[in-house]
């Protein structure tokens, strides 16, 4: 950001210095066949996520209009009273399976960085 000074020249607003940090890397070994699993459990997760969010939104929605409404026509509240549950559960499912997911990819990452060796303690 450029300031203007007293006299109507250009003025640096402020400067910048960079600043240096080292820090320890540590480095795992992974075969192509673990990356594409580690890639496809990725995908996978957020699938789940994703279509989970459409029902619970749905089911959120549903709740909100029933709560909110004045009135509620019999037949609509009866339809209420079973999409809701329904789709909440179904949210709830999806969710859960990108819950089985993660904890699926989470331990394969835990096994690789087990069992790779810390190079930098030879």
């Amino acid at each position: 950001m450029m300031n203007e000074g007293n006299k109507g020249e250009i003025v640096p607003g402020s400067t910048v210095r960079p600043t240096y940090t080292e820090r320890k890397m540590r480095y795992f070994s992974i075969s192509e066949s673990e990356l594409k699993t580690i890639g496809l459990a990725n995908l996978g997760q957020n699938f789940f996520l994703a279509v989970g969010s459409g029902p619970l939104a749905f089911s959120l929605d549903i709740f909100k209009d029933t709560t909110l409404a004045e009135s509620v026509p019999t037949k609509a509240a009866e339809i209420a009273s079973y999409a809701q549950p329904i789709c909440f559960v179904l949210g709830l499912i999806f969710y859960g399976g990108a819950a089985g997911v993660w904890l699926w990819r989470k331990g394969m990452v835990d096994t690789i960085k087990k069992e790779s060796v810390d190079h930098a303690q030879k």
